[in-house]
């Protein structure tokens, strides 16, 4: 007799719960009305009091800003040689121009014009998801560059206030007496000219 009515108690209190639960929820979503009033969220953000809680991808008061979109354009590239299995070389540096380009995704974007070759193109990066101004460079997307006998063996940045880059990417590569090499380069990129 006990434990039925031990039952009929959780219920009772199951059902409260429940409708407390149910309360709970439709005043908030009733508050979000009332504050959001006005306020639109493009690409699937949500309004929560008045501001937009935008999706993975998008920022920006009505997350109408692909993440990426800080990077595109045109960038001038210094690059140090730090690491290489042929010493005589380390510290040799270098300048050229790459552009950062649109890709299909708000989290990723292009390299082109990799290594100042006009043929290393469309290497993917992807940034971060917790923190967007950090990336990586994706190893299989420059697939092509291995007819040329040029890997790109691992590689990753970080940009800062929109205007200056720092990288370390990895390649390996036939050298001259066709023997493999690996090197380790530092880039610093400046922007030069935004055109996206």
């Amino acid at each position: 007799m006990k434990s039925s009515k031990n039952k009929y108690i959780i219920a009772v209190i199951a059902v409260l719960f429940s409708f407390l639960a149910i309360g709970y929820v439709s005043c908030n979503k009733d508050k979000d009305k009332v504050y959001c009033r006005g306020v639109v969220c493009e690409n699937r953000g949500v309004c929560r009091l008045d501001k937009c809680v935008c999706p993975t991808g998008y920022e920006g008061d009505n997350c109408s800003v692909a993440q990426a979109a800080k990077y595109f354009g045109m960038w001038t590239l210094n690059q140090k040689l730090i690491g290489a299995d042929s010493a005589l070389y380390i510290g040799d540096s270098d300048t050229y121009k790459v552009i950062l380009a649109p890709s299909g995704t708000p989290t990723t974007f292009f390299i082109d014009n990799f290594a100042a070759s006009k043929y290393y193109n469309r290497i993917v990066c992807t940034m971060d998801s917790l923190n967007s101004y950090n990336f990586r460079v994706d190893t299989f997307s420059a697939f092509h560059m291995v007819y040329d006998h040029y890997k790109i063996l691992w590689g990753y940045g970080t940009i800062y206030n929109d205007t200056a880059i720092t990288a370390r990417v990895c390649i390996r590569y036939k050298n001259a007496t066709t023997n493999w090499e690996i090197d380790t380069f530092d880039y610093k990129m400046s922007a030069h000219q935004y055109n996206y």
